[in-house]
């Protein structure tokens, strides 16, 4: 299995060059990337990248990466980060937990 995790952005020197070399395509997209993600059951692990052609996947990654950072989305990658989960919204968590 591949391994995508050298793609996270960990570091501020990693997230601020990620967002200068991809400011207009993280302006563009980003609304549609939280729609997307935002519709993926909670908590399950989801194959996020199926589809996506090999010399994409580090921008959807770093784009999810900054989606997490700035607070648009609340997202786990798994150690590969060739899956995602997304954690429950407020209301969710109340739904099944309150």
């Amino acid at each position: 299995m591949p391994d995508y995790s050298a793609y996270l952005l960990y570091t501020p020197r990693q997230i601020f060059a990620f967002r200068i070399r991809y400011a207009q395509y993280i302006a563009a997209q980003s609304d549609a990337y939280s729609q997307w993600i935002n519709r993926f059951p909670a908590r399950e692990w989801m194959d996020y990248l199926a589809g996506v052609p090999e010399q994409n996947i580090p921008v959807v990654i770093g784009v999810i990466c900054i989606l997490y950072i700035d607070g648009n989305i609340n997202i786990d990658f798994n150690e590969s980060a060739t899956k995602i989960r997304r954690d429950f919204t407020e209301e969710e968590f109340e739904r099944y937990f309150v």
